[in-house]
């Protein structure tokens, strides 16, 4: 009886050996999680009211340039969006942690061609919110709404891209409060799995 009792003690030992190295190889194995995936570049930018803004290349342009993937479009003084052109996609992730969102939550996201709303009065696209998108090149990406400058706001790095002439209108114009958009953003190679 106590050799048995002996030879099962042994047994489970084994087992739970056993059951502790193939976990050990199993954690040795899994891929990192989405979130911490390493962006291929990143970076904060301001798009000035219906300028156009290339990703990859973190430039603001006209929106009807070839490499544009992102229009932040006016279409008044309370409303406008964030409109996908040349091919590019993108979504409004709703309750979305920016922080925890990787290429694999990019693209099982839905995104669509259509500009994303964001009038004044709905406060869709206020400050904080996430978007995900796919560049014309096929580049994933994700996207938060830091803050709104007014237009008469010149002091960001981009402006000084605009042609003067287009700086002396908009100092002529009314300063609405919500002309540029300021983000934070990040980008993840197409291959990366």
């Amino acid at each position: 009886m106590d050799v048995m009792r002996e030879r099962m003690r042994l047994r489970v030992w084994e087992v739970m050996l056993l059951a502790g190295a193939v976990t050990a190889t199993l954690q040795g194995c899994k891929k990192p999680s989405d979130s911490s995936a390493v962006p291929w570049k990143s970076g904060v930018t301001v798009i000035g009211g219906n300028f156009g803004w290339d990703a990859e290349a973190d430039r603001v342009l006209d929106p009807r340039a070839a490499t544009a993937d992102l229009w932040w479009e006016l279409l008044s003084e309370t409303r406008g969006g964030l409109r996908p052109t040349n091919g590019a996609t993108a979504a409004i992730v709703k309750n979305a942690n920016y922080d925890r969102i990787g290429p694999n939550f990019i693209r099982r996201t839905r995104m669509s061609l259509q500009r994303l709303e964001g009038s004044s009065t709905d406060n869709i696209l206020a400050p904080g919110t996430v978007v995900v998108f796919r560049t014309s090149a096929g580049t994933l990406g994700k996207l938060q709404i830091i803050a709104y400058r007014p237009l008469h706001d010149l002091s960001f790095p981009g402006a000084a891209a605009y042609p003067d002439s287009w700086k002396q209108e908009a100092l002529r114009r009314p300063n609405y409060e919500r002309f540029h958009i300021e983000i934070k953003w990040s980008l993840f190679l197409p291959d990366d799995r």
